[in-house]
């Protein structure tokens, strides 16, 4: 573990030097309590029941997500020329003499740009194509409309605490609540958690205020606080949380509610559909790499190959994953923090050195929205705290005492 924590340390730098980026000052030291290292399990930081090992069992899913793997390859591809067509038009932008050559160059990739769309929207419609045929089901009943069509036991269903968070983002917060709502599911345990806004958001959500189990309107030192609070104030079974700027699917929580109560499992993720604005324009349907339908060990290794193995898109949107309380309470159940980025993967790592069990469902559960307004990671500062992320846990396995 700390021989894979030394190779990401060392990957993060070279991004970092090779980008010259500028170090945020919201980085800080992470410190793990006692009480989480006595759940860190010899077994989980050495399984051999890795999730990989698992998914490579089933021909069916491993052709879906080689499909994946290639759609993020060519629309990674895409997205650094995109930055590379953005710094040849500044270097050029600083010669004077060069203006006519710029004019020609920019009609080109104006050009490419065009071609590059294309190319992306096929490939998206082909992959869609492809996994709508491998993972068919059907997510609504036509007779009864709001009932899915899974044979659910309602009186077993368990209460999920859905944690919204939200901070002058009311263009899309009625939305969000909204999506949750119109789950119509009878065991919801709703709560928001507003850092004070002062763009409308506070009077929207005084608008649902009946529809909340718990209201929080008070100054957090930002959203990792703002979680800590919700989830100290949930009763559900089972839980999650969502961004003020994303939603969840339809039928969403059923499928989610009934997942669990089958299968008694730490986590159930599902796909997340990327949207654009609020127009919300489909970009396309994300899945992790987990075999479909089957219960597997995450793997803690496999995890903290960051740039190995999560930036390729191998695990999770954090829309699309819900957890147990029980899994929470042995992770710390808490989010860190310190952490302004990234605390979905500290905490979803946490989870894999638990123990966690978990299975992958093939519905849609969350919708993320891309947006300008966002906190981005456009500038890549977040390698700054993911380097520092594996720095502290580096020096947590070295801490452990050897089997």
């Amino acid at each position: 573990m700390v021989e894979i924590c030394n190779e990401e340390i060392e990957f993060l730098r070279r991004r970092v030097n090779d980008k010259a980026i500028q170090k945020p000052t919201h980085d800080g030291e992470i410190e793990f309590n006692v009480q989480y290292k006595s759940t860190l399990m010899p077994e989980n930081l050495d399984s051999t029941s890795m999730a990989l090992e698992e998914f490579e069992k089933s021909e069916k899913v491993t052709f879906s997500a080689y499909v994946g793997w290639l759609k993020y390859l060519v629309v990674g591809f895409l997205a650094r020329s995109e930055r590379s067509f953005a710094w040849l038009k500044m270097v050029l932008s600083r010669f004077k003499c060069l203006r006519y050559l710029k004019r020609i160059l920019t009609g080109i990739l104006m050009r490419l740009k065009g071609v590059q769309q294309k190319i992306t929207m096929l490939l998206i419609n082909a992959y869609r194509s492809i996994t709508s045929k491998l993972n068919a089901k059907p997510l609504v009943s036509k007779k009864e409309g709001l009932l899915p069509i899974r044979n659910i036991d309602f009186e077993s269903l368990p209460i999920i605490s859905v944690i919204i968070v939200s901070y002058n983002q009311a263009v899309y917060l009625e939305d969000a609540i909204q999506s949750v709502l119109e789950q119509n599911y009878p065991k919801l345990n709703l709560i928001i958690v507003d850092g004070e806004s002062t763009d409308g958001s506070v009077e929207i959500i005084e608008r649902y205020r009946e529809y909340f189990s718990t209201v929080i309107i008070e100054p957090d030192e930002g959203q990792s606080d703002a979680l800590n609070k919700g989830f100290q104030c949930a009763t559900g079974d089972i839980m999650n949380w969502l961004c003020s700027d994303d939603l969840l699917a339809p039928q969403s929580l059923f499928n989610i509610g009934d997942t669990f109560t089958k299968h008694r499992v730490d986590l159930v993720v599902g796909g997340c559909k990327r949207i654009r604005g609020k127009e919300r324009t489909t970009l396309y349907d994300h899945h992790s790499f987990f075999p479909l339908e089957k219960t597997v060990r995450l793997s803690a290794k496999d995890i903290l190959k960051f740039i190995r193995s999560w930036q390729k898109g191998n695990y999770f949107f954090q829309p699309e994953l819900f957890f147990s309380q029980k899994v929470w309470e042995r992770s710390g159940a808490s989010v860190r923090k310190n952490l302004y980025y990234g605390m979905d993967y500290d905490l979803v790592l946490r989870f894999a050195l638990a123990g966690a069990s978990i299975r992958r469902i093939p519905e849609v559960i969350g919708i993320s929205r891309i947006h300008e307004q966002q906190k981005t990671q456009s500038d890549e500062m977040y390698l700054y705290q993911f380097e520092g992320m594996m720095r502290d846990y580096k020096r947590m396995f070295q801490s452990l005492p050897v089997a």
